[in-house]
């Protein structure tokens, strides 16, 4: 029995000309908590991101202090890889591989954190959504100063 693999997919042979294809489990490419808290980050302000639609997941998080964000992004079961930005701004990802072209974007709007969908298989219709993943509210401190909140 051989087993290849190449990115999370491996290839077993189980007996002369019969082979098995499967996928491994991905692990997750973003630094956990630990590691960030390190760099100086405030893991308290970190906000979880877990959005999938059709074909699409997205794991990772939001910084509400900052609004930075770190993100996975899989497609079909298979990860893209792992996107940092700055959800002022917006942090797109564009997709064209074998199986789909489109993109992905995450964004602020009217203190909420979006997401934009666009996605084309090579097969059956697309995608074409935008969806709340969370709202932000804002809440009064006891200092008096405004901070916010999800």
């Amino acid at each position: 029995m051989s087993t290849y693999g190449s990115g999370n997919v491996l290839s077993t042979q189980t007996a002369p000309n019969l082979y098995t294809v499967t996928q491994a489990p991905g692990g997750s490419n973003l630094p956990p908590a630990s590691h960030l808290a390190a760099l100086g980050a405030n893991i308290n302000n970190h906000h979880g991101i877990d959005f999938g639609i059709g074909p699409i997941i997205l794991s990772g998080y939001v910084d509400i202090s900052n609004f930075g964000a770190g993100v996975e992004l899989t497609l079909f079961g298979i990860s893209l890889g792992s996107f940092y930005g700055n959800l002022k701004d917006g942090l797109g990802v564009s997709i064209d591989v074998i199986a789909a072209k489109g993109g992905v974007k995450i964004y602020l709007k009217d203190d909420a954190v979006g997401v934009n969908v666009q996605l084309t298989p090579i097969w059956g219709s697309g995608i074409n959504i935008e969806q709340k993943i969370f709202d932000l509210e804002e809440e009064e401190l006891q200092n008096g100063s405004r901070a916010l909140k999800y």
